[in-house]
């Protein structure tokens, strides 16, 4: 991600995080460096869950705060919580990394209250540099995301922006919860957008986000002058297919309604069978973006082209970005 931002500064504004997918993977990577584990590979090693814990958080908040600084506009994410990776869904498809992690006991790593705690060190982070943070959650981690923002203090005003990523599965009952716990308690009074120009692409990969925007250089970010935080619904094509998602994106304040691809996941229905010029589509990818505006803006009724001016004001507004 640094090396592609360093190629094309002039689109890419990366993020920089721990994806909770790959918690277990970054324990195991740390371990390997360490030359009294890498000369016992073959042996069962049983790490200590708590040194194991602390290693990540440690090396983690190093590297973020590396990260953050060589990288001005640089924000935080994709991290978050995820059920389904106490569950192994995040082990390795690779036969020897996999071989391997069967070495260790990193279970510990990856239950919900230590996924609480990474999240919580991103956002310390975040606080500390004043950058906007990716949140993902999904598989019933909601309740468990609204206690971190709040146990947190983020309605503080240090972190400028939250951006829920892809977040159609959230229940419509905690949205209201949400914008009390990041302290953007009237998101439908606040007008102070700077004027739209292009769109936003959103796509996450592994444990970094890219959010693709129109930006001078990395030192033109806007300063947060409103001091307190702005919370933003991205929505990717997945809605489409969820009657609830549906409805949330109708009860989300235009002003905090952002779109995104999710790529290389996510692919959108009608992409599945062929895309816009009839050629089908293996995975999803940045051109699936215009599609997703267009569907999105019938949902909330509104002309594409000022749908487009909006999510786009708007992701300028939540990364911090000055056309």
């Amino acid at each position: 991600m640094a090396s592609l931002q360093g190629l094309h500064s002039e689109f890419i504004t990366p993020n920089f995080g721990l994806h909770p997918w790959w918690i277990r993977r970054y324990a195991l990577s740390l371990l390997i460096k360490n030359d009294s584990m890498s000369k016992n590979r073959e042996e069962k090693v049983v790490i200590c869950a708590e040194n194991a814990l602390e290693m990540v958080r440690v090396n983690l908040r190093a590297e973020l705060e590396s990260f953050l600084r060589a990288f001005p506009s640089a924000g935080v994410g994709e991290c978050g919580l995820d059920k389904n990776t106490q569950n192994g869904r995040e082990k390795s498809a690779n036969k020897e990394d996999a071989s391997l992690e069967n070495n260790f006991d990193l279970g510990e790593v990856v239950k919900m209250d230590s996924q609480m705690s990474i999240l919580s060190d991103h956002l310390s982070v975040a606080e500390k540099f004043h950058r906007p943070v990716t949140i993902h959650c999904v598989s019933g981690c909601w309740l468990q995301l609204l206690q971190v923002l709040q146990a947190n203090n983020v309605h503080n005003g240090s972190i400028p922006a939250v951006v829920l990523h892809s977040c159609h599965s959230m229940p419509l009952e905690m949205l209201a919860a949400f914008f009390a716990a990041v302290g953007d308690n009237h998101p439908e009074m606040d007008l102070d957008l700077p004027l739209p120009v292009a769109g936003v692409h959103s796509a996450s990969l592994f444990n970094v986000s890219q959010e693709k925007k129109k930006k001078k250089d990395g030192k033109d970010r806007v300063p947060n002058t409103r001091r307190s935080c702005r919370l933003f619904l991205s929505m990717s094509g997945r809605v489409f297919n969820s009657p609830k998602g549906i409805k949330l994106t109708r009860a989300v304040p235009l002003n905090r309604l952002l779109i995104e691809t999710d790529s290389p996941d996510q692919l959108p229905v009608l992409y599945i069978s062929k895309n816009l010029e009839g050629t089908r589509l293996s995975y999803n990818q940045p051109g699936t973006l215009p599609h997703i505006c267009e569907e999105m803006a019938k949902i909330v009724s509104i002309d594409t082209a000022q749908f487009a001016d909006i999510t786009s004001a708007n992701a300028r507004v939540a990364y911090s970005i000055i056309s």
